[in-house]
């Protein structure tokens, strides 16, 4: 009899607010606690452990006293990159750890290297306490380790005998719930078939299911998110976790293990038809009415406002009041939140630069930044440098670089470095 966990997009790192990344910490701490109280035998991690190859220092060390906690109490770890966290050009802080010891790495660069097309014989790790096999094959992003999949030598994989866990980080299309959208996915087929287990990530939502010719496909989901997105995920179904499966020489029992997460206060405006104002009193009331104490609160808003800006609206009041009512965090999403639409006038007779002029002018000449939730460096670039004139200026300079084409027998990884090169210094984002 064997028991193990499976882990999946923990995206640790992912969250600047101190608040969200504690939470997200908390939820790494909480499931691996939980897993040592199980007395699981080891623990597979299916991709994006962190949510970048080279995370913040502080939180890759907090999570690497919590990976030793659960080592140090003799229970294996195995990991593999995920989209986020697999670099191809540099060191990976996945690399690093596992070097360290804190975990094994089942998938490497090494392993995928493949000449002329051949086959790629992925490598067997054997648990020694179970004797179950892992296999790993990285995720990358924008679907890019699909040729992976299509090099894969599966007939070996295929004929090795004993309980196989497969550890993969992709979406499998047949698989994708409706409300989520991913721009590469790979066919089910593309796996290699006879494994008991296929320990998947990167699809953020609770799937377990067994198809025809392959055994569980799983996703546990992530333990937290790492964007605006899976914080309003959180609002609609408040279950996170991960699964623990029972096994001997199959699968005898697979449990979800919920881990405790804060609760989430949400509300959504259209405010189409609506002026600053109203809306002003809309969210006015909203503080009033609702219990917030110990909640992550999100208001998005959406539409096209009746008069005035977006910048109109108290939002910084609103998240103060927030606060001061016990809110953990409040994360405001305005992003489809629009003033009223500026009339362009007659363009007979102009030429194409004085179009550009009116449009940018009416447009981007508009644009204030907020200082809420932005540090005062950050808030400084988009005062000085993305709004007023300047801000056309900006605009016009970074459309000119844009506008250059691809030269004759350049490269399509040469033309995207020499535009990004040529692009940062305009952001403000490179040395001039």
């Amino acid at each position: 009899m064997g028991r193990f966990a499976h882990i999946a997009d923990a995206h640790i790192g992912a969250w600047r607010e101190d608040v969200l990344a504690e939470i997200n910490m908390e939820a790494f701490r909480q499931t691996m606690e939980r897993c040592k109280e199980k007395q699981v035998d080891f623990i597979v991690i299916s991709g994006d452990l962190f949510d970048g190859n080279l995370p913040d220092l502080e939180e890759v060390n907090e999570a690497a006293r919590i990976l030793r906690d659960v080592r140090d109490a003799g229970i294996p770890i195995y990991v593999t990159y995920g989209s986020h966290d697999f670099s191809p050009t540099s060191t990976s802080i996945i690399d690093v750890l596992a070097s360290a010891g804190l975990f094994t790495k089942l998938s490497s660069t090494e392993i995928f290297l493949s000449r002329d097309n051949e086959p790629i014989r992925a490598q067997f790790f054997t648990d020694e306490k179970t004797g179950a096999k892992l296999v790993g094959v990285y995720g990358r992003k924008r679907g890019l380790e699909r040729e992976y999949y299509e090099l894969l030598d599966k007939p070996s994989l295929e004929r090795a005998k004993g309980f196989k866990i497969f550890v993969f980080h992709s979406a499998i299309e047949e698989f994708v719930p409706r409300n989520l959208i991913f721009s590469e996915t790979i066919p089910l087929s593309l796996l290699p078939k006879t494994f008991d287990y296929y320990a998947g990530g990167h699809i953020h939502q609770t799937i377990c299911e067994n198809p025809s010719k392959y055994g569980t496909i799983a996703y546990p989901g992530t333990l937290f998110g790492y964007k605006y997105n899976d914080l309003e995920e959180l609002a609609h179904e408040p279950v996170r976790g991960f699964f623990i499966v029972d096994f001997d020489n199959t699968i005898t029992n697979i449990t979800f293990e919920q881990i405790v997460l804060p609760d989430v206060e949400m509300v959504s405006y259209k405010v189409d038809g609506f002026s600053p104002r109203k809306m002003a009193d809309i969210l006015n009331n909203f503080v009033k009415s609702r219990n917030v104490n110990g909640k992550i609160v999100l208001i998005k808003m959406t539409g096209i406002l009746e008069s005035g800006k977006p910048a109109d609206i108290p939002f910084n009041e609103i998240k103060r009041s927030l606060e001061k009512k016990g809110a953990l965090i409040v994360r405001i999403n305005r992003g489809g939140l629009s003033g009223p639409q500026p009339e362009i006038g007659e363009s007979q007779g102009k030429t194409r630069e004085e179009i550009e002029d009116e449009v940018l002018q009416n447009t981007v000449a508009l644009y204030a930044p907020e200082s809420g939730g932005l540090e005062d460096e950050t808030f400084h670039i988009l005062e000085n440098g993305f709004s007023g004139e300047n801000g056309v200026l900006t605009a016009k300079s970074l459309i000119k670089v844009l506008e250059d084409e691809r030269r004759e027998d350049e490269r399509r990884s040469d033309f995207d470095e020499r535009i990004t090169r040529h692009a940062l210094p305009v952001l403000g984002l490179g040395v001039k």
